[in-house]
């Protein structure tokens, strides 16, 4: 019997995923808690009630239709929103009768054999692209079995296929999956412990030490960094990458992933970028990559 996974979300024809025209499927849960992080609500290892804070007003219409008494929400001066899990039983009325749209159930189960299904269904740009199969996250490789399954399955069917990993796992899951995957899409945030931990809720020692785990068993790698401004983007900090990353510049590929500000309501960040000039992330992005592309690493535009 095919296993399942529990996953966020099923993109198709992605096209910053790894090369040519792929179908991402992105797994829900995540070791980590990156303070900017773009897709929050997949940080949580089950299926969730999400809210938006950006929309959300607080009006307590949901706790009201919630016949579980899974949601309480606090009047002033509290202002506070609460999911109960436990008494949840993800009937969706919330979902579908907040006025601003504000809630939503996230996580599904799906089988492997439903995965790979929805992923042949871009077959045909896979062959004129380049393309393939992208497993992200959440952290992918948290869901360590489904994910084996997956790719055994893509490889079965020749489809060509990259891990989306921040690479907070052990060593063992590298290497069960290592034959299966074509290519490494691999997170590097930061270089010094502190900063790493401050930021991301964890320490980088293993994404460090897997990260020359596959660099001695030569996989295919494109170490990328999310650019967020004067915390990832640093001069400092973009020099100690590149640094550590120095004896392997023939060998790898960089891709620097700008910020997302339009997605800024979801993870709360407001008030650590809101001294910086929307108009500045573009040159932000071209500085880091001219940056690279000057110390000789092959840098994806």
């Amino acid at each position: 019997m095919g296993r399942n996974a529990l996953i966020f979300d099923i993109k198709s024809l992605a096209l910053h995923d790894g090369p040519g025209i792929r179908t991402t499927v992105f797994f829900k849960g995540c070791p980590m808690q990156c303070l900017w992080c773009q897709n929050p609500e997949s940080r949580r290892s089950g299926v969730e009630v999400w809210r938006s804070p950006s929309h959300c007003r607080l009006c307590g219409h949901c706790a009201s239709l919630c016949a579980n008494h899974a949601l309480a929400v606090g009047a002033e001066p509290e202002n506070t929103w609460r999911w109960l899990a436990e008494a949840c039983r993800f009937c969706r009325q919330c979902e579908e009768n907040c006025p601003r749209h504000a809630l939503h159930v996230v996580g599904r189960e799906m089988s492997c054999d439903e995965i790979v299904a929805a992923i042949e269904k871009d077959k045909p740009f896979y062959r004129n692209s380049g393309g393939g199969a992208t497993f992200s996250g959440g952290e992918p490789m948290i869901q360590l079995d489904a994910l084996e399954e997956l790719l055994g399955l893509c490889r079965q069917r020749g489809i060509h296929t990259a891990v989306d990993t921040a690479g907070c796992v052990d060593e063992a899951a590298f290497a069960r999956i290592l034959d299966q995957t074509d290519l490494f899409l691999y997170d590097l945030k930061f270089i010094d412990p502190q900063l790493h931990r401050h930021y991301t809720g964890v320490s980088n020692e293993r994404i460090l030490s897997n990260y020359r785990f596959l660099r001695r068993q030569r996989k295919a790698l494109i170490v990328r960094t999310p650019l967020i401004p004067a915390i990832t983007d640093t001069a400092g900090n973009l020099a100690a990458i590149a640094d550590f990353l120095a004896d392997d510049r023939d060998h790898i590929q960089v891709e620097f992933v700008p910020f997302n500000y339009l997605a800024n309501g979801k993870n709360g960040l407001d008030e650590l970028i809101r001294d910086v000039p929307l108009d500045s992330f573009n040159e932000r992005l071209t500085s880091a990559q001219r940056a690279f592309s000057e110390k000789g690493f092959s840098v994806l535009c």
